[in-house]
């Protein structure tokens, strides 16, 4: 397939390439993941606790940013929720830890059916790919690797690391940087204007 004037396409990494669900309020992540804090790390958190407040963070957090193009980082509100619980953590374990979260609040995750061969006919017919995603680094850098994905694509902007996301532009004008593609010459899945 070719698409006339297109030399860059932008795809989203979670419900375009990715099939993924996660539960967040369910009880049994904090449980889960509680267990995981203590047989792991020593830290000993009632599931309960760490449920209201890392929601209750997360919810402030996101109304800070609610109506603007700025992504919330929730690396920073992990710290916070282990700060109120008076846990240090130190820096080599703290993505671990956060990652492992992850693990406990999704119920599953798979590549969607034809996405690696979408991605390699692109790939064979030249086009430059990038991916676009409003996410957090510190679950999809993972999340990447477990589907190796990353050698479909030029480039992959990551909202949480660049602070912007979609549907503001500013993360699309991102993925022209340093290049000599004009806006009119993108294209992504779901078809925003550049």
């Amino acid at each position: 397939f070719m698409f006339e004037n297109i030399k860059l396409i932008a795809f989203d990494l979670y419900g375009t390439i990715l099939d993924i669900k996660t539960d967040w309020e369910c009880n049994l992540t904090y449980i889960i993941y509680s267990q995981f804090l203590a047989d792991g790390y020593n830290i000993k958190i009632d599931p309960d606790k760490f449920r209201e407040t890392f929601l209750n963070i997360s919810a402030d957090e996101r109304k800070k940013y609610f109506s603007t193009n700025i992504e919330v980082n929730y690396g920073n509100i992990f710290r916070k929720t282990f700060d109120k619980f008076e846990v240090k953590i130190n820096t080599e374990d703290f993505n671990e830890i956060v990652y492992k979260y992850r693990v406990a609040s999704r119920q599953y995750i798979s590549i969607f059916k034809d996405a690696s061969d979408v991605l390699k006919n692109l790939r064979k017919n030249n086009y430059i790919l990038k991916l676009i995603t409003n996410a957090q680094k510190l679950f999809s850098d993972r999340e990447i690797s477990m589907f190796n994905l990353k050698n479909y694509f030029d480039e992959i902007i990551i909202s949480s690391v660049v602070g912007v996301k979609k549907p503001g532009k500013d993360i699309f004008y991102l993925a022209l940087k340093d290049t000599n593609i004009k806006p009119e010459e993108c294209a992504d899945d779901k078809n925003n204007e550049y």
